[in-house]
């Protein structure tokens, strides 16, 4: 099943590419494994432009720790949450709520019948949970210290860190002070904590 993720990543990346020369760049760089291909991706929302990232990254986050499916409306009320603000940040919202597909690439799937996203396969949640070795705790590899590595990195969450931001940001939405019926649609609290 690994296998036909792998090739669908690469299909991707490929059918987006316009020139023959590229298509032959892309194929003759294809990355060894799935997580190498992850990466990959997340080097392309990097260098997607500057709101890819912070969103992608905050996607991830919402979708690898929620412990029921979200709605793309729920995910874009998410992206809104900031702690220590009484009310949501629309600024750090999207215009149009289908540029969260396009700012998470391949890692993530919509359904249109049920308006839901979710990751697009199980090794997405997989790689972006990290698993500290006794290894990466004492010593960090040379890679590790990169800054290419460390821009992946901000997409990948530790299993405690990650239950503890999406509890921060659950406190900040029930603080929240709607006044307005206009977020009533995402009314996505309760049911998003952590798995």
């Amino acid at each position: 099943m690994c296998r036909f993720r792998w090739v669908q990543c690469q299909l991707d990346t490929i059918i987006n590419l316009r020139r023959p020369e590229s298509i032959r760049k892309a194929i003759d760089d294809l990355p060894k494994g799935l997580y190498g291909t992850y990466n990959r991706i997340i080097r392309a929302i990097e260098d997607g432009g500057k709101d890819d990232g912070p969103i992608a990254q905050r996607c991830l986050l919402w979708l690898a720790g929620a412990i029921t499916p979200l709605t793309l409306a729920q995910l874009d009320e998410a992206i809104m949450i900031e702690t220590g603000r009484s009310s949501l940040n629309n600024d750090k919202g999207v215009i149009n709520p289908k540029d969260i597909l396009a700012a998470c690439r391949s890692l993530v799937i919509y359904n249109e019948m049920t308006g839901v996203v979710a990751l697009a396969h199980y090794s997405v949640k997989v790689w972006s949970i990290k698993v500290y070795t006794a290894r990466s705790l004492i010593l960090p590899c040379k890679e590790y210290l990169t800054c290419q590595r460390a821009s992946i990195e901000k997409y990948r969450f530790s299993v405690s860190n990650m239950h503890a931001d999406i509890c921060q940001f659950a406190i900040a939405y029930l603080l929240c002070d709607f006044e307005f019926e206009e977020h009533k649609e995402g009314a996505m609290l309760f049911f998003l904590c952590i798995n």
